[in-house]
């Protein structure tokens, strides 16, 4: 690592690495890499492999209330663009895309001048964050008020959607996005969109159905939070995934904070029992952002929150050091289901 602090943008000990190189050994391959201090590392991998022919999967009826619906694909990205077209028209569903915000409005204005509106729209929050600005329709006008969303974006980003698209409850759905997964978003975004129409748009039970169900918790003595009273502070996407997975299938749910200067920003507007906080993140580190938070000059509502340390660090003299900085407990990753039930049940009874 060209930079050892604990704010470095990239992590990692190159453990990764070593375990690739073991595969690629095994597999009679090779490896090789260019680096350039300042500028990264280009890595090839070469593995002689049989051609396989393509897959063709099974085409699946297309869902009732879909049918007729015309979809606008906004992503700036040409791959994730082609990507969600081919996972739409698998099942039958024509799908227009564009690169940007600009085009989308103008297709939007044409189809309604034809008569022909579009209805579903799937748009990249990264992207819109760039072009937050009063040279677009805003989506609560026309012609974005009478289209269905569905929203992609990290986790971490989901700050970005109530920015640009206000209050109203919209269908966020993470990257790497999965066919599966964007199916029900457009049947929750469909049905929301009914809904919102009213009994007479004719919203069908199979959308009405695919609603999200709410987070709940198993019982007053296993799970005694709401979903906001949990901080999940990590930077890595995957990590994220598997914190919230884990807190879910016990019965608890989280917000998220990308690093600790967005943490701080959250325990400014609201209330936490507990924030499990990650200690090396850009921006700021988990161990500046407790000494933050554990300052009563600062804006944090609550300077006591529990804080638990999560961190792939083990040795000697680690743990002290983050309890030393005001954490209340530590945590090694990889985490498991038991540490974190282990966790809960000992500081939120």
């Amino acid at each position: 690592q060209g930079d050892s602090s604990m704010k470095r943008r990239f992590g990692g000990a190159g453990l990764g690495l070593s375990i690739v190189k073991t595969l690629i050994d095994l597999l009679g391959g090779s490896i090789s890499f260019t680096s350039e201090p300042g500028h990264g590392a280009r890595f090839v991998v070469s593995i002689r492999m049989k051609k396989q022919q393509p897959a063709v999967p099974p085409r699946e009826p297309l869902p009732p209330v879909l049918t007729d619906r015309s979809v606008l694909i906004v992503v700036a990205n040409e791959h994730a663009r082609q990507a969600l077209q081919d996972c739409l028209s698998a099942r039958g569903l024509a799908a227009a895309a564009v690169a940007d915000m600009t085009a989308a409005t103008a297709r939007l204005e044409l189809a309604r001048e034809k008569g022909k509106p579009c209805h579903l729209a799937i748009v990249d929050c990264e992207f819109l964050a760039k072009h937050d600005d009063d040279d677009h329709a805003p989506v609560s006008s026309p012609p974005w008020s009478d289209v269905a969303l569905v929203v992609l974006c990290r986790l971490q980003e989901r700050h970005k959607i109530q920015h640009f698209f206000g209050p109203d409850p919209r269908q966020m759905l993470a990257k790497p996005v999965r066919c599966g997964e964007l199916w029900q978003a457009l049947l929750n975004a469909t049905g929301q969109q009914n809904a919102k129409r009213g009994a007479n748009a004719g919203c069908s039970e199979s959308s009405a159905a695919a609603a999200p169900a709410p987070c709940r918790t198993p019982s007053a003595e296993s799970a005694a939070t709401s979903a906001a009273d949990i901080l999940l502070v990590e930077d890595n996407v995957v990590n994220q995934k598997v914190a919230l997975a884990i807190m879910k299938k016990l019965g608890y749910a989280a917000d998220v904070a990308a690093n600790g200067l967005d943490a701080i920003n959250c325990l400014k507007r609201q209330h936490y029992r507990l924030v499990f906080m990650d200690i090396q993140m850009p921006e700021m580190d988990g161990l500046e952002a407790t000494r933050l938070i554990r300052n009563p000059n600062t804006a944090v509502l609550d300077h006591d929150v529990v804080i638990i340390a999560m961190t792939a660090h083990a040795v000697q003299g680690y743990r002290e050091s983050c309890l030393g900085s005001g954490m209340n407990d530590y945590v090694t990753k990889p985490i498991t289901p038991e540490q974190i039930r282990d966790i809960l049940e000992r500081w939120l009874r």
